[in-house]
């Protein structure tokens, strides 16, 4: 049998053997009891006989009071002219961005090769050191496990 198949196994007769303690001790608990006794229902002179039995007062207010916190200062809205003020400047740098948009689109390029630059004059260095390559670590090795008796007995 697989491992699966033998632990499902295993899970049922636990699950089995858990049922059959229970109802043991349930029928061991009826027997030493009384049987219940049937409720019988409520009548309305049942009822009002329980009210009456109830003391009732009249609600109590809480004596608990809450310790005066200091206040959040009122904030106030921006003034009209400031919000408008900003709209306008950032309306007109959106203009003059799409300004330098079309600027760029439109203007004629030129064919003619950029001039050329001069190289800067070489300067002596001194000789890096010669790359070595790095050989990998080799694997580690897991701590294993028991593998057989007889494993690597002979050797």
């Amino acid at each position: 049998m697989s491992r699966s198949v033998s632990l499902k196994v295993g899970l049922v007769l636990a699950a089995l053997a858990f049922v059959i303690a229970f109802r043991v001790t349930a029928e061991a608990r009826e027997g030493d009891a009384d049987p219940p006794v049937a409720a019988a229902p409520l009548s309305p002179s049942r009822s009002s006989a329980l009210e009456g039995d109830v003391e009732r007062s009249a609600p109590r207010a809480p004596s608990v009071s809450l310790v005066p916190v200091a206040k959040l200062p009122r904030l106030h809205r921006e003034p009209r002219a400031k919000v408008l003020a900003r709209r306008k400047k950032a309306a007109a740098e959106r203009r003059a961005r799409e300004r330098r948009r079309e600027a760029t689109r439109t203007a004629p390029r030129s064919t003619a090769t950029p001039p050329s630059r001069a190289t800067p004059a070489p300067t002596a260095t001194a000789p890096a050191a010669p790359v070595r390559p790095s050989t990998p670590a080799p694997p580690k090795r897991s701590g294993g496990g028991y593998v057989g008796k007889g494993f690597d007995s002979e050797g």
